[in-house]
């Protein structure tokens, strides 16, 4: 979910004492070290104590950005930073991030009420809790702990398999 972000960066040295170009090599370090790309630079002076910089960056998302901002702002020279998306950037992290989409199989058992079986946000999946419901008889299994532990997690697999995922991509597990 990257984008190219504009940020425009005021510098100030109101003694004069630093060139701009000084400054310049100093943001591009820090920049460097949020692990972030620069696409382009422009540099318009001002006057002697005042000059914008104009940076285009490559970053993973607004996080980023934002990290990438508060590193930018703690340098000595910056008096002010700005922020600006693409505009096809900024729709395409809001589309993507609306993006909801129900996950439903009959192999597992069936949601009750308003619940889903799983909800797919971007390409992250939210799996609802299980009991040991057998999807076929729509009873509870019998034959102890170990068979309903088994049938809870037939189901899991089962919702999780729907969405197109296995229990190899799971990077978080909740269990209550």
């Amino acid at each position: 979910m990257g984008g190219d972000a504009r940020t425009d960066v005021q510098l100030g040295d109101p003694a004069g004492n630093q060139q701009p170009v000084g400054v310049l090599a100093a943001v591009a370090s820090s920049i460097a070290g949020t692990e972030t790309n620069i696409d382009q630079v422009q540099l318009e002076e001002r006057d002697v104590s005042n000059s914008w910089l104009r940076i285009q960056l490559q970053v993973r998302n607004r996080q980023h950005l934002a990290r990438v901002i508060r590193t930018i702002r703690r340098m000595p020279d910056v008096q002010r930073v700005f922020r600006t998306w693409h505009e096809h950037t900024e729709h395409l992290i809001q589309k993507r991030a609306m993006t909801k989409q129900i996950i439903s199989t009959t192999d597992a058992p069936a949601a009750i009420g308003t619940y889903s079986q799983a909800v797919r946000v971007g390409n992250t999946i939210w799996v609802s809790g299980q009991i040991p419901l057998d999807p076929a008889t729509k009873e509870l299994v019998s034959g102890g702990m170990e068979a309903e532990i088994r049938r809870v997690f037939d189901n899991l697999k089962a919702i999780v398999a729907a969405a197109g995922a296995t229990f190899d991509n799971w990077s978080r597990r909740t269990f209550t």
